[in-house]
C-alpha cells in the first residue's frame, strides 16, 4: 500500500502514523480509512459529528471517506472548501 515519506515522524499529529501500515484490525475511525474501509469509517466520523458537529478532525476525515465512496464534482468542492460545509452526520 501507499506510504508516507520517511520523514513522517516529523508530523506533530500521530494519527498520520496509521496510514503507514494497514491496520489488521481496525477500531477507529482513522484506522477504517487506512485499513480500506471507507465505509466503515464514514460511519464512525458521523457518529463524532453527531456528538460534536464541530470536530475538526471527525469533519475532515467524513470528507475524505466521502469522497472515497462518491468521487465527482460535488466531492472535489468539499475537498477544496471544506469550510463552507455543514454535513448532516448521517453517511
Amino acid at each position: 500500500g501507499p506510504r508516507f515519506r520517511p520523514d513522517r515522524t516529523s508530523w506533530p499529529d500521530v494519527r498520520t502514523h496509521a496510514f503507514a501500515d494497514r491496520p489488521a484490525v481496525p477500531h477507529t475511525a482513522d484506522e477504517h480509512l487506512a485499513a480500506g474501509d471507507a465505509a466503515a469509517a464514514l460511519a464512525r466520523y458521523a457518529g463524532q459529528l453527531a456528538a460534536d458537529p464541530a470536530e475538526p478532525h471527525a469533519l475532515a476525515g467524513w470528507i475524505v471517506a466521502r469522497a472515497v465512496l462518491d468521487p465527482g464534482r460535488a466531492t472535489r468542492r468539499m475537498l477544496a472548501r471544506p469550510e463552507l460545509l455543514q454535513p448532516l452526520p448521517s453517511g
